[in-house]
């Protein structure tokens, strides 16, 4: 039904002389962007978001098989291979995981010494992040043995007890705490690593308020993955990473995030990190999707990693090295 009053509206245009107001108090500017004629100030100021970005790559972890996406990289020589693609494109840092002869990933010393090295032959000074994910007793050990061997600059401590898919992934706060000291006597710096907002309220309880945890703190955001934060649709992906962050920023407002390219979200995830001024991370650990509306799979960690290059540098965000990136979180 028109519920527009016509009679009125015809009568104003009949009687009006003018189809606009328009009083420029500004003169000889209509609008100017910079400042006020009537008060000297930046009336759009810039976005306080750091030109650097850190992109890390995180080649293989201990999610994804063959069977899900042909192109993981699972031995030894594939992990390397991949590595040195990506750091061949200025990738900032990376984070490893090695797998055994079944495609699981473990913690054993030889072969994480053998994959680092067969990198750091290549690029001494690169920043490089281990999945250390100790189960057992045996796990636990050579991951102290890898802590403190010198190979690594971090770690993971997972502040979470939560499905990641159909297994349960938890870590006790004894661990927790445990961990977070053993890497820090080594120099590693602890990445804090949460799938959902109430990891953020656990590291903030355990490594943060008991005073272990050491300023810069640096987070690794891992959403999107089933039964981690859900982000179904771009709605839930924007409102859970904001509310996320703010978490963090609650309770230090000079954190450094970096967020993952994971699960369903994929590239989308990690473009909305970097407009909201995050370090971001890709890679194969973290999802087999290129694009979250698409069944594409990721064909490269270099292919991943150029992708999402090539999208900051059009937002006018240029890739950190690994010298800037180890000085931001030191």
């Amino acid at each position: 039904m028109d519920k527009i009053n016509w009679e009125r509206v015809n009568n104003h245009l009949k009687k009006s002389k003018s189809r606009s107001i328009l009083k420029p108090y500004g003169m000889p500017d209509l609008t100017n962007p910079f400042t006020s004629e009537f008060s000297k100030v930046d009336v759009s100021p810039k976005w306080d978001i750091p030109e650097l970005v850190s992109i890390s790559v995180a080649i293989t972890g201990g999610f994804f098989m063959r069977r899900h996406n042909q192109n993981q990289p699972i031995s030894d020589d594939e992990i390397i291979k991949s590595s040195i693609e990506c750091l061949n494109e200025n990738a900032t840092s990376l984070h490893i995981h090695v797998r055994n002869q079944d495609e699981y990933s473990i913690v054993d010393y030889d072969q994480f010494n053998n994959v680092i090295s067969g990198i750091k032959s290549s690029y001494p000074d690169i920043y490089i992040s281990a999945g250390e994910v100790a189960v057992g007793l045996d796990d636990w050990n050579e991951m102290q043995k890898l802590s403190s061997s010198g190979l690594i600059d971090g770690s993971p401590v997972n502040t979470t007890a939560t499905f990641i898919g159909d297994t349960i992934f938890a870590k006790p706060p004894s661990v927790m705490i445990k961990k977070t000291d053993i890497l820090q006597k080594n120099n590693i710096k602890p990445e804090i690593a949460i799938y959902t907002d109430g990891d953020v309220d656990n590291a903030n309880r355990y490594l943060i308020k008991s005073g272990l945890l050491k300023k810069p703190y640096f987070w690794v955001i891992l959403p999107s993955l089933p039964g981690c934060s859900p982000m179904h649709n771009p709605s839930q992906m924007i409102s859970g990473l904001t509310r996320i962050v703010n978490t963090i920023k609650d309770i230090d407002s000079d954190s450094i995030i970096s967020v993952c390219a994971a699960g369903r979200a994929s590239l989308y995830l990690v473009t909305l990190a970097a407009i909201m001024g995050l370090h971001l991370r890709v890679g194969m650990e973290d999802t087999v999707w290129e694009y979250p509306h698409k069944d594409d799979l990721i064909k490269s960690n270099s292919d991943v990693f150029l992708k999402i290059r090539n999208i900051c540098n059009s937002l006018g965000r240029e890739v950190m090295s690994s010298k800037d990136f180890k000085n931001l979180i030191k």
